[in-house]
C-alpha cells in the first residue's frame, strides 16, 4: 500500500475541519505549505501529529500562546472557552505584550467564573472593582510584610510596549529581555529605540524583587494600585540604544 502524500493528508485534515476553520491559524499555514510541497522534516511530522489527531477526532485547538482556555482563529478573533472576547492584530497576536495581556483576560474571566458574573463585562465599573480588590488582598498577602519591587519599562521604536520587570533593573536588563528583543526584531528597519524604567515599590519592610505570580497580578490590576496609591514610584531613568548597527559613530553603516 503506497505511503498517504501530505498533499493528500492536507486536503483530508481539511475537509474534516471545516474546511479549515476548527483549525488554530498555525495550523492551517501549515496545511498550505504541505499542500505546495513546501515542509521540511520537523513540517512532515507536526502535518502526521495533526492528520492522527484528526483522524482519531481527537484534534483540538492549542491554546494560544500556551495560555489556558485562551484561543484564536483565522480571522484575529480571540476566545475564552470558545467565547470570542478579544481582536489581535496579526503582529500582535505572538507578542510577550499579547501573551501578558492573554493572561490579564483569562484571569478576568476566571475570576468571573468563580464569583457567578458570566453576565458582565470586564470592563463594568463594579467587576473592576471587584477584580482589583481581590488583587490587591493577594498581592498584599503576598508581600507577607516585604516591600516588592518591580520596574515598569515603556519602550519604542517602530511601535509603543510597556510591560514590567522583577526588582531594580538597568539598561543592559531591558535590552536583554524578551519585549524588547520581539520590540527590536518587528521593527529592525528602526534605527533608534528609546526606553524608560520607572521603579516602583509595593508593601513595607525588607525589599525584595516581585515574583513572577506577583508580576501577574501587578501587570493585571497596574492602572488601580497606582491610581489608588498602593504602590509608589521611587526611581526612573531614560535611555536610547541603536539597533543593527556597527557603530552608533559610523551612521548607517548596518550589521
Amino acid at each position: 500500500m503506497s505511503e498517504i502524500r501530505p498533499i493528500d493528508k492536507a486536503i483530508e485534515i481539511l475537509s474534516r475541519t471545516n474546511d479549515g476553520n476548527d483549525l488554530s491559524p498555525t495550523h492551517l499555514t501549515l496545511m498550505e505549505h504541505a499542500a505546495n510541497g513546501f515542509l521540511n522534516e520537523k513540517g512532515l511530522e507536526k502535518l502526521e501529529e495533526i492528520y492522527q489527531q484528526v483522524m482519531a477526532g481527537e484534534y483540538k485547538k492549542p491554546y494560544l500562546q500556551g495560555v489556558e482556555f485562551m484561543t484564536n482563529d483565522n480571522d484575529g478573533f480571540v476566545y475564552f472557552k470558545d467565547k470570542q472576547v478579544e481582536h489581535f492584530s496579526w503582529d500582535y497576536m505572538y507578542s510577550p505584550a499579547a501573551k501578558d495581556y492573554l493572561i490579564e483576560l483569562q484571569d478576568k474571566y476566571l475570576f468571573m467564573e468563580r464569583n457567578g458574573l458570566t453576565g458582565k463585562s470586564v470592563y463594568d465599573e463594579d467587576f473592576c472593582a471587584m477584580y482589583n480588590s481581590e488583587n490587591l488582598d493577594k498581592l498584599s498577602k503576598s508581600a507577607e510584610g516585604n516591600t516588592i519591587m518591580f520596574s515598569n519599562i515603556r519602550s519604542n521604536g517602530g511601535s509603543s510596549i510597556s510591560f514590567f520587570l522583577p526588582g531594580r533593573v538597568d539598561e543592559d536588563d531591558v535590552w536583554d529581555c524578551e519585549h524588547q528583543k520581539y520590540l527590536v526584531q518587528q521593527y529592525d528597519y528602526v534605527r533608534e529605540f528609546k526606553s524608560a524604567i520607572e521603579l516602583f515599590k509595593f508593601g513595607s519592610g525588607e525589599e525584595r524583587p516581585a515574583t513572577e505570580e506577583e508580576l501577574k497580578l501587578i501587570n493585571c490590576s497596574f492602572r488601580f494600585l497606582k491610581d489608588n496609591n498602593h504602590i509608589e514610584s521611587v526611581d526612573s531613568m531614560g535611555f536610547e540604544r541603536y539597533a543593527n548597527f556597527v557603530d552608533e559613530d559610523e551612521e548607517g553603516v548596518e550589521l
